[in-house]
């Protein structure tokens, strides 16, 4: 058991990779944090979490806007009462339209999420990794 005893939060929680990385994190002994922005989505996996028999702990948060990022990293610590390990899994697909269609805008969006979110995602867990 690679992650017995440690804690783990994973952003970007639906059926995708999200979901597989925290059923990893549990086979391997890891309570994990579920971040998301879709309740139902997180508490779907969490209960297959809590099937192998670790906890979870659904938290809504949309990585781009950092006060939530701060305030799920706290929620995390306050429930488990540490961090071990962030995985920033979130991510916007963003606008496959050519270069000179793009909406600038929706690429500004995806920026917020795949670059500025992880990066809010981890200055508000660093403090907190043991």
């Amino acid at each position: 058991m690679l992650l017995e005893g440690k804690v783990g939060i994973v952003s970007g929680i639906g059926p995708g990779m999200g979901r597989d990385i925290s059923l990893a994190f549990a086979r391997e002994g890891a309570d994990v944090a579920l971040g998301g922005r879709t309740l139902a989505k997180l508490e779907g996996v969490a209960a297959e979490v809590e099937a192998l028999g670790r906890r979870a702990l659904p938290v809504v948060c949309d990585i781009a806007d950092e006060a939530a990022c701060q305030a799920a990293a706290d929620q995390v610590v306050d429930e488990y009462g540490r961090l071990d390990v962030l995985v920033n899994n979130a991510f916007d697909g963003g606008d496959a339209k050519a270069f000179m269609d793009a909406d600038m805008d929706r690429w500004r969006q995806t920026m917020e999420v795949n670059l500025f979110g992880s990066l809010a995602m981890t200055r508000a867990c660093v403090p907190h990794l043991g």
